[in-house]
C-alpha cells in the first residue's frame, strides 16, 4: 500500500491568487491600466520576468512536494513573493500583456478526430482551453510538448501552457455517464531537456513526467487508473503521497486496501510504434483530409501508417498522400489524394462486399480457442482481398509471378510454396511482390498445419522486415493463433501487441473482449477484467449487446476474485435490467 504524504494543492493555491491578480488588471478599463502603467518593459525584460516567473513558482512547488505541511511563516513568505511578482507585473502592463501572450503562445491543435467528432475538425490551433471528446467520439491533440489522446466523453483543460511547462486538468466520466464506451485519455510525451515540466491535475491525484507513455480509465467508481506503457511517471496525492511508477504498472484504487496501490503485469510499448510526431514547425500549414465511406468504422491507413477508422478527419502536410481504406470482408479502395494549400480535401470511399464470414458465439469454456480461430477466419476474406489489390500496382512481369502461384494453391499448396519461395529467390521481383510471398508462405503453413515452428518463424521474419507493411497486423494475429496452441500466455503477449499497434482499428474492442475471456479462463481475474474495462474504453459506437456481454464476464471475474462489492456494482447497474 503506498504511505500517506504532502499536499500539492497548496501550491497550487498559491499560484491561481498569482494568476486572479494578474487577470483582474486585465479587466480594467483602457484609462485604468494606462493610469496604472508605470514602468513600461522591453520585451527583452518580458522575457526575462516571465522566466523568472515561472522559476519561482516551480521552486515554490517543488518545496510544497518535500514539505508536509507548512509553518505559518514560511507559507507568508512565499506569498510575499509570488505578491512581488504580481505588482511588478500589474504596474509593468506592457511586460503583463508580454506574458499573457506567452502564456497562451504554445499552439495546440486537433491533429485528428473519429467517430462523432470527425465532423467537427478544423484547421488551426485550439481557440479555448478546453478540447472534448463527444460520447461515441475520439480526438488526438498535439503541441510540442508530445499527443494526448481523449476518447468517449474525456474532457481536457489546458490551464497552462509555455514552451517550457504544460499543466493540464483532466475529466474522465464514468461508466453511468458514457452513452458508448468509457472516458479513455492517452498521453505520448516527448522527452526533453532538463528545466521543463509536464503536470496533469485529475480529481484523484498530480501526475508528473518528462518524457514517457501513459493512459488513463476510470473504474467502477470513477476513480482513474494510470497505466504507464513507457517510461515512468511520479504521482502525489494528499492521501498516498508521492510515489513513482514505472512502464509495465499502473496505479489504481483497491477497496481491499482503502487506498491506491502499484500493480505490475501490464504490458511495456515502445512510442514510435504508437505514435509519430508532425513536424511542429510547419503543422500551420497543414490542412483537414477528411474520409467517409459507405461502411462505418473502415480501416484508414495514410502514407502505410494507419491512422484510424471512417469516420475521420485528421491534419496532413499539403502535397499528394496514398489513401489506403478497407475492412474486413470489403473489397478496399487505394487511392492518391492532393491536398491543397486552399480547401480541405474529402474522400468518400464505396466498398463492395465481399461474402461475409458469420460471426462466432465465444462462452468461457472456449473462450481462447473460439478466440484465436474467429480471429484467423475474420481475416482470411481482408487478406484475400490485398492480395487480390496488389495486382493492380504491380508491374505485369510480377502479376504473372503472383498468378502462378496463387493458381497453384487452388490444386496444391506445396506447390504454391514453391512459386511462392522463388519470388523470395528471384532478383527481379518487386519489394511489394516479396512482401506478398513471405507473408503467403507463413500462410499456407499455417494453414496446413504442417510446421508450426516454420510459419512462426515465417510470420516474424516479415514483421522484423515490414514491421508496418501491408500484412503486418495479420501476421500478428496470426502467430496469437500459432502460439495458442503450446503457449496461451505468449499468444496473449501477440494480441496485447496487437492492442497498442494498431489502437485505433474497429475490431480492437472485440479482440480485447475475447482475450478477457482467455484470462478469465485461466482464472486470471485483475487481468481479465482491467481488457473488460479496456473492450468497454475504445467502443466508439454503441453496441448494447456487446456491452452486456461484456458486463456479464466482468461480472463473472469479479465473482471469481472474491470482489462481492463491485461485482454488486455491475449487477444491479447493467445487469439487472436483462435477467
Amino acid at each position: 500500500m503506498i504511505a500517506a504524504g504532502s499536499d500539492p494543492a497548496i501550491s497550487d493555491a498559491a499560484e491561481r491568487r498569482l494568476f486572479d491578480a494578474i487577470a483582474a488588471a486585465d479587466r480594467l478599463a483602457p484609462w485604468e491600466r494606462e493610469l496604472k502603467r508605470e514602468i513600461i518593459l522591453t520585451e527583452g525584460a518580458a522575457q526575462r520576468l516571465e522566466a523568472k516567473l515561472d522559476d519561482r513558482i516551480d521552486a515554490f512547488e517543488e518545496r510544497m512536494r518535500v514539505k508536509r505541511a507548512l509553518a505559518p511563516a514560511a507559507r507568508s513568505g512565499a506569498w510575499r513573493v509570488a505578491a512581488g511578482l504580481a505588482l511588478a507585473v500589474l504596474t509593468g502592463y506592457g511586460g503583463y500583456q508580454y506574458y499573457t501572450g506567452a502564456f497562451t503562445a504554445l499552439p495546440t491543435y486537433v491533429l485528428q478526430a473519429e467517430g462523432a467528432d470527425a465532423g467537427a475538425m478544423a484547421a488551426g490551433p485550439l481557440t479555448g482551453r478546453q478540447a472534448l471528446a463527444s460520447a461515441g467520439g475520439a480526438v488526438k491533440l498535439v503541441n510540442t510538448h508530445g499527443y494526448m489522446q481523449l476518447r468517449n466523453g474525456a474532457s481536457l483543460t489546458l490551464d497552462r501552457v509555455t514552451p517550457d511547462a504544460v499543466r493540464y486538468e483532466l475529466t474522465l466520466p464514468g461508466y453511468a455517464e458514457s452513452g458508448t464506451g468509457n472516458g479513455a485519455a492517452a498521453f505520448y510525451i516527448t522527452k526533453k531537456p532538463g528545466g521543463r515540466s509536464f503536470v496533469l491535475n485529475t480529481p484523484h491525484y498530480r501526475i508528473e513526467v518528462t518524457g514517457t507513455y501513459f493512459r488513463m480509465l476510470p473504474d467502477l467508481d470513477g476513480r482513474i487508473t494510470t497505466e504507464v506503457l513507457e517510461g515512468s511517471v511520479r504521482a502525489n496525492s494528499p492521501q498516498f503521497g508521492t510515489v513513482t511508477v514505472l512502464a509495465g504498472q499502473s496505479l489504481g484504487y483497491s477497496k481491499s486496501a482503502g487506498n491506491y496501490v502499484i500493480r505490475d503485469g501490464g504490458p511495456v510499448v515502445e512510442r514510435a510504434e504508437v505514435a509519430q510526431m508532425p513536424d511542429m514547425s510547419a503543422i500551420g500549414d497543414y490542412r483537414v483530409l477528411a474520409v467517409t465511406s459507405n461502411v462505418a468504422f473502415a480501416t484508414v491507413t495514410i502514407d502505410g501508417r494507419m491512422a484510424g477508422t471512417t469516420p475521420i478527419s485528421m491534419l496532413v502536410a499539403e502535397g499528394s498522400h496514398r489513401v489506403r481504406i478497407g475492412r474486413d470482408n470489403f473489397t478496399g479502395i487505394d487511392t492518391l489524394v492532393t491536398v491543397g494549400a486552399n480547401r480541405p480535401a474529402r474522400l468518400y470511399a464505396v466498398l463492395t462486399e465481399q461474402d461475409r464470414t458469420a460471426p462466432v458465439a465465444v462462452s468461457r469454456q472456449d473462450a481462447g480457442r473460439s478466440a484465436a480461430a474467429a480471429v484467423a477466419r475474420q481475416t482470411e476474406a481482408e487478406t484475400a482481398r490485398k492480395v487480390e489489390d496488389l495486382k493492380a500496382t504491380l508491374r505485369s512481369a510480377d502479376q504473372d509471378l503472383l498468378k502462378t502461384a496463387q493458381k497453384a494453391e487452388s490444386s496444391d499448396w506445396r506447390a504454391a510454396l514453391t512459386a511462392y519461395r522463388s519470388i523470395l529467390d528471384s532478383e527481379t521481383a518487386s519489394a511489394i511482390l516479396k512482401q506478398a510471398a513471405l507473408f503467403s508462405i507463413g500462410r499456407l503453413l499455417a494453414d496446413n498445419g504442417q510446421n508450426g515452428g516454420e510459419a512462426r518463424v515465417t510470420f516474424l521474419r516479415y514483421l522484423a522486415l515490414y514491421p508496418d507493411g501491408a500484412f503486418a497486423r495479420e501476421s500478428l494475429l496470426r502467430l496469437a493463433e500459432i502460439e495458442f496452441e503450446t503457449d496461451q500466455d505468449k499468444a496473449i503477449e501477440y494480441y496485447l501487441k496487437y492492442f497498442e499497434k494498431y489502437p485505433g482499428h474497429y475490431r480492437v474492442s472485440e479482440l480485447q473482449y475475447r482475450v478477457g475471456l482467455i484470462y478469465l479462463q485461466k482464472n486470471r481475474y485483475d487481468e481479465s477484467v482491467r481488457l473488460f474495462e479496456q473492450s468497454l474504453a475504445n467502443m466508439l459506437y454503441d453496441q448494447p449487446d456487446m456491452k452486456q456481454r461484456i458486463y456479464s464476464s466482468m461480472h463473472k471475474a469479479l465473482v471469481g476474485k472474491g470482489d462481492a462489492e463491485n461485482a454488486a456494482i455491475i449487477r444491479e447497474r447493467y445487469l439487472s435490467k436483462t435477467e
